[in-house]
């Protein structure tokens, strides 16, 4: 910053000399590496701030060049193109999208309100589809992040309703009414108990404890991932191999989608 420090100086002392002479111009400036920082009209330039030129805001260091790209300041997180331009509103990075507060620029996490939907974002800003649980509790979205509200609908035997907030429930017909999954994991250990038994005890084959597995804990709203690792560990133990099928899980995918209604 030599260059600058030098220019501030040169610019008080001919201020000082020359009473009457008219501010210079506000303008970007590059050094010699490329990097660009910012001379105001009053000889000083902006550093470790966010500042508004031509109604676009940039980021400054501490020694008062302009920062591009994903950058964290002040306890938030933003993003800058190219141009070192604030970025605000929906910005997909490959295949992730993320939303940066349309005023503040700053990262989007947890529930957002976006127009007349809401979506959410991890800790990483990152907008999340399919299942999502939070704080124990599960939320749907669809193919856009949309979450789901306000809706009932079944799928593959299952009864799903969703509340106005989006937390899903399920029907659980065993136990006669609708559960969320915060109130579903002392049944689903039981249900996990069960099954185990049957198949022990030889009431059910290694077929039909599959299916069953699948088709009860599904039904309690449980992840494909933990039903997966669940008839694993029970395979394991009698030495059988298991191969999760797929075709399965697409069925209910493409089951899913096709009966949506906006």
């Amino acid at each position: 910053m030599k260059r600058k420090t030098a220019l501030m100086v040169l610019t008080s002392l001919v201020l000082s000399c020359a009473a009457g002479v008219p501010a210079m111009a506000a303008s970007w400036q590059q050094e010699v590496d490329g990097r660009y920082w910012y001379l105001k009209d009053n000889g000083s330039y902006p550093a470790d701030e966010i500042c508004e030129i031509d109604g676009k805001k940039y980021l400054f260091d501490a020694s008062g060049y302009m920062l591009t790209g994903w950058q964290n300041f002040k306890g938030h997180t933003y993003s800058f193109d190219e141009t070192g331009a604030m970025r605000t509103g929906w910005y997909q990075d490959g295949n992730v999208y993320y939303y940066l507060n349309e005023y503040s620029g700053e990262m989007t996490t947890g529930f957002q309100d976006v127009g007349n939907y809401t979506y959410y974002f991890n800790d990483e800003g990152k907008m999340q589809t399919g299942v999502i649980e939070v704080n124990g509790l599960h939320y749907r979205t669809l193919d856009g992040g949309q979450i789901i509200k306000d809706k009932k609908m079944k799928i593959n035997g299952v009864y799903f309703s969703f509340d106005s907030n989006g937390v899903t429930s399920v029907y659980n017909k065993d136990y006669k009414k609708w559960m969320t999954v915060a109130s579903n994991e002392d049944q689903v250990d039981e249900v996990k108990y069960k099954l185990e038994d049957d198949l022990n005890s030889g009431r059910l084959t290694r077929r039909q404890f599959e299916d069953e597995a699948r088709r009860k804990l599904t039904q309690m709203d449980v992840s494909t991932a933990e039903i997966n690792d669940f008839i694993q560990e029970v395979f394991d133990s009698y030495n059988w191999t298991y191969v999760p099928d797929q075709s399965y899980y697409e069925e209910m995918l493409d089951t899913w989608n096709s009966q949506w209604e906006d």
